[in-house]
């Protein structure tokens, strides 16, 4: 996952931005397969403490702004693109963008509020155009943390991550103070990233728990230090039964049985009981790094072309070998593959450097969509690239040409 994560990075759309690698051994093994270990800032860190990562990603970084993705994500090409301009406006200091969940078109999260009892709530954000907000005491601006962004320089004022979160509310507590202390953060709708949930020690690849005592001892670590004391026991409770409606979600879908569920409370409040008798410590800042920004240069980093492919399923081999083809001279390439059914459609970066979707020719893309559409090849392959042009090919779009070029096969 990391590789295709770094696959997908390298064809970001932005300049000049470099590339830091926090891993364990493998991981940066991971990335000399790629070739790419000469044009990326590495670490090695083998304890699985994400705030310590990104601390240590945040001393070597050398931008003004430093940008985060977790090795189980991909960016769009445009994500930089979209992301980084909000930092054109001096008093954002924090930006986050929307991420799609497991089928590549519908929305994991969007916009949130996270608060000081740790409760999350849907933030209205309308359109794609970024929206800046401030947080008060109490509510913070919800940034996701495999696609937030923040000015380095703040990791001075406020402090780095907490390594008391080793795992869950990490960006939350960085929210929670950019909050109190009045300072505003950016909610980017076209900065999108793919997320797909990488199985680990803590969860299953399809998002089941197998321990949530992290998940408790984060929870106890955030309200010992942003929730009033006399409220702690109640918002403790509702935490409790957020994690219990997620579980009795995953016993419907099939994924537990009702067994597994108190058995998965149990180390939840175990780690609850664990953070109550940790002391909150006081950050310090991270130390910045003074080298030089080790500007990454993509592969035909002149071609801004972005091509769009399309065909039926009988044709699969010959487009994608031309997509390939394409990627290896430095172009960006989506690939639509349709078959003669409503199937719903699916997209993915495929491990050979280009965007993929499949499904029906007549079936969904959007879920809120018709079941079925009559449409031809051509039309039905211009639509879906214009659905994603804005956040994949945002500098070829071209007011006066509204549909961009597919070539069918």
């Amino acid at each position: 996952m990391l590789k295709l994560c770094l696959l997908a990075v390298s064809q970001i759309h932005y300049d000049p931005f470099e590339i830091v690698v926090v891993a364990d051994r493998v991981g940066l093994d991971a990335v000399r397969d790629t070739g790419l270990f000469d044009q990326v800032k590495t670490a090695l860190l083998e304890t699985a403490n994400i705030s310590k990562a990104r601390n240590i990603g945040i001393s070597l970084a050398a931008g003004q702004v430093v940008a985060f993705l977790d090795d189980d994500s991909v960016p769009e090409p445009g994500w930089l693109f979209h992301l980084a301009a909000v930092f054109d406006n001096t008093d954002v200091v924090a930006a986050g963008g929307y991420v799609l969940g497991r089928n590549g078109i519908s929305f994991q999260s969007k916009a949130e509020t996270i608060d000081t009892h740790a409760i999350t709530k849907p933030l209205e954000v309308d359109g794609t155009i970024p929206v800046i907000l401030s947080g008060d005491s109490v509510t913070g601006i919800k940034t996701v943390g495999t696609n937030c962004a923040f000015r380095r320089d703040l990791f001075q004022k406020l402090g780095g991550f907490d390594p008391a979160f080793a795992y869950f509310l990490d960006e939350s507590d960085i929210n929670i103070r950019v909050a109190k202390a009045r300072l505003k953060t950016a909610i980017v709708p076209l900065a999108q990233v793919h997320h797909s949930s990488a199985a680990s020690e803590v969860r299953q690849k399809n998002r089941m728990p197998i321990s949530l005592f992290q998940v408790g001892r984060s929870i106890a670590l955030f309200l010992r230090k942003h929730c009033q004391e006399q409220d702690r026991e109640r918002a403790e409770t509702d935490a409790i039964e957020v994690q219990r409606r997620q579980l009795h979600r995953h016993m419907m879908s099939g994924r537990c049985e009702p067994r597994d569920v108190e058995r998965i409370l149990k180390t939840l409040k175990s780690g609850i009981d664990s953070g109550m008798k940790e002391k909150p410590k006081v950050l310090p800042p991270v130390g910045l790094s003074s080298s030089k920004l080790l500007g990454f240069v993509r592969n035909g980093q002149n071609n801004t072309k972005h091509e769009n492919l399309a065909g039926f399923l009988m044709s699969a081999h010959r487009v994608r070998k031309r997509a390939e083809s394409m990627v290896q001279s430095g172009a960006t390439v989506s690939v639509y593959l349709f078959s003669r059914t409503a199937l719903f459609h699916h997209v993915r970066f495929h491990p050979d450097g280009y965007w993929e979707q499949t499904g029906g020719l007549y079936g969904r893309s959007i879920r809120s969509q018709p079941l079925f559409c009559w449409i031809s090849l051509p039309n039905r392959a211009a639509k879906e690239a214009d659905r994603v042009a804005l956040v994949r090919q945002p500098w070829d779009i071209d007011p006066k040409t509204p549909q961009l070029p597919v070539v069918c096969f």
